[in-house]
C-alpha cells in the first residue's frame, strides 16, 4: 500500500509540474521505496505491538493459544504416549557386547557407502560440466552456467587454457603447412631454373613451366594456371618479370632458412 501510495504521489507531483510523460523510471525506485518504508516497516511502535501480540519479545508464547494450534494440542498429546510406551525394538542389546560391536559394524559400512556414493555422484557431476565445458564452440558466459556454474572457478580457467592451447596449435600447424608447401614451391622453382638455364623455352617442359609458374604467382591473381605448353609459356612471360614473394609468417628459428633461400632464389635469377 505504502508504495502504491508513493507512486501516486510521485506521478501527481510531475503532472503538477507539467510533465510531458509523467510516469514513474526505473532509477526512481529508491525514492519511492524511501518515501514508502517510513510508512510501513519504520513504523517502530506499531512493530513493538505486533511482536508483542505475537509472545515474541517479552517471549509470552501468544501463538501456541492460537485456536488451530489448541486443537492439535491433544492429538500430539497422545502420540507422545504411544512413543513412550515399550516396544520389542528398546528390549533388544544393542549397547554391549558382540551385538554392540556388529551394529557398529553395520552403521559404519552404511554411512561409508552413503559417502561413497555422494562422492561418485559429485564426480559424475564434474565431469559432466567440464565435458560440457569442453564441448561448447565458444565460452560464453551462457555456456557456463549450463555447465552448473555460476562463477569463473579453476575448473573454466582450466578449459579456456586447454581451447588455447588447441587453438595456438592448430594456428601452428597452419603456418607448418604453409612453410612447407612454400618450400616445397621454392625447391621446384629452383630446380626448374637451373635445368632451363641453357635451354630455348621451346625446349621446356610443361612440369618446368608449372613450376615456375606456380612460384611467381600471387594471393591476389584470380586466373587459373594454364595446362598447354603455348599457354604455360605465355604465362610465364607475363609474369617471370615479377620480384621473388616474401617470406610468409614463420618461427624465430625459420627465419635464418628463409633468407638464405631468399639470397638463393635472387642469385638464381640474376643467372
Amino acid at each position: 500500500m505504502a508504495i502504491t501510495k508513493a507512486k501516486t504521489e510521485l506521478v501527481l507531483k510531475k503532472q503538477r509540474c507539467c510533465w510531458a510523460n509523467p510516469r514513474v523510471e526505473t532509477y526512481e525506485i529508491i525514492v519511492i521505496v524511501n518515501a514508502a518504508w517510513a510508512k510501513s516497516f519504520a513504523r517502530v511502535d506499531r512493530n513493538k505491538k505486533a511482536i508483542a501480540a505475537r509472545g515474541w519479545n517479552p517471549l509470552t508464547r501468544n501463538l501456541l493459544d492460537h485456536p488451530e494450534i489448541a486443537e492439535t494440542q491433544e492429538i500430539a498429546h497422545q502420540e507422545n504416549q504411544e512413543n513412550s510406551q515399550e516396544t520389542v525394538a528398546s528390549t533388544l542389546n544393542f549397547g554391549t557386547g558382540v551385538a554392540n560391536k556388529v551394529m557398529v559394524d553395520i552403521l559404519q559400512n552404511i554411512d561409508r557407502e552413503n559417502v561413497r556414493s555422494q562422492i561418485r555422484q559429485n564426480q559424475e557431476q564434474g565431469r559432466q560440466a567440464i565435458e560440457t565445458l569442453t564441448q561448447c564452440k565458444k565460452l560464453s558466459a551462457g555456456a557456463v552456467f549450463k555447465s552448473g556454474r555460476a562463477m569463473l572457478g579453476p575448473d573454466v580457467l582450466r578449459v579456456a587454457v586447454q581451447r588455447r592451447i588447441k587453438k595456438d596449435e592448430v594456428e601452428k600447424q597452419k603456418v607448418v603447412r604453409r612453410n612447407t608447401e612454400r618450400s616445397k614451391k621454392r625447391s621446384a622453382y629452383l630446380k626448374a631454373r637451373a635445368d632451363t638455364t641453357n635451354l630455348e623455352q621451346a625446349s621446356w617442359t610443361v612440369s618446368q613451366l608449372k613450376a615456375l609458374i606456380s612460384f611467381k604467382k600471387r594471393k591476389t591473381d584470380t586466373w587459373q594456371q594454364p595446362k598447354n605448353k603455348a599457354q604455360l609459356i605465355e604465362k610465364w612471360n607475363e609474369v617471370k618479370n615479377r620480384e621473388t614473394p616474401p617470406p610468409s609468417p614463420a618461427r624465430e628459428e625459420q627465419q635464418g632458412d628463409d633468407e638464405e633461400e631468399e639470397d638463393t632464389v635472387e642469385a638464381v635469377e640474376a643467372v
